[in-house]
């Protein structure tokens, strides 16, 4: 006598496909390390992604990319090399995720019309770096001119007395006019920068609440598990031990 057969929802399913040749390698070589057979090891990797939205699909899909990126330049696993590790730490932070970020068309309208204002600041600024450069002075430090503040002189004092030491009349007029609109510009600059701080303050705030979300998820995780008298992780000691340096 067989065995009865299961309920229509409890049968399991067959699906029929193709793969390529390398795919296929892949998933051999994937079942030979994780001691699994072929079938169940197509079945595991695919309960894993099943029902994921495309986003989170594409998300995942690049950050496999780039630790296999990383894990090429330092030659070993994410997971058996610290260095590696933490490399694909900061990735998984600043990487793929950061371009990911969710705006609303008029959120990203509002924040390009905060930003653009600076670049076109900042590009001018260098142009009229490379004018001084050509008339014989140079600009020390023309993104932020505070050389001298402490000393109470006033701000580009280093580069505009070069600007006086230059022979060539003509040149140095050249210089101290683009010195001046460099001047005026810095504090365009500012202002600007200022303005753009004000817009990002609101996503800001949103994100502070979003790290904050995680940080009272992973240490209600941590209170139960001492609760239940489980010892604490290393990973958890180390970033305690960071947190008081």
């Amino acid at each position: 006598m067989g065995r009865p057969s299961k309920p229509t929802g409890q049968k399991r399913m067959l699906i029929g496909t193709r793969f390529d040749p390398d795919v296929f390698q892949r998933f051999t070589a994937d079942a030979s390390h994780s001691d699994r057979s072929l079938p169940h090891e197509v079945e595991y990797r695919a309960s894993i992604l099943a029902g994921v939205n495309e986003p989170t699909l594409q998300l995942i899909s690049q950050l496999i990319s780039r630790i296999q990126d990383l894990e090429k330049v330092t030659k070993k696993c994410w997971h058996e090399d610290l260095e590696t590790w933490a490399a694909v730490s900061v990735m998984l932070s600043e990487g793929p995720i950061r371009t990911a970020k969710p705006l609303l068309p008029g959120e990203e309208a509002e924040i390009r019309a905060a930003i653009v204002p600076i670049r076109e600041i900042y590009d001018r600024q260098c142009a009229l770096v490379t004018e001084i450069a050509s008339a014989g002075a140079t600009v020390v430090d023309f993104a932020w001119p505070t050389v001298g503040r402490g000393l109470g002189m006033p701000p580009r004092h280093t580069e505009k007395a070069a600007i006086s030491a230059i022979k060539d009349e003509k040149a140095k007029m050249r210089a101290l006019s683009a010195h001046a609109e460099l001047q005026n510009l810095d504090q365009l600059r500012a202002e600007a920068i200022q303005s753009a701080k004000e817009v990002m303050m609101a996503y800001a705030e949103t994100e502070k609440l979003g790290r904050s979300l995680w940080q009272r998820i992973t240490n209600d995780e941590t209170r139960q598990r001492r609760n239940r008298g489980e010892e604490m992780r290393v990973d958890e000691l180390v970033w305690l031990f960071v947190r008081w340096l």
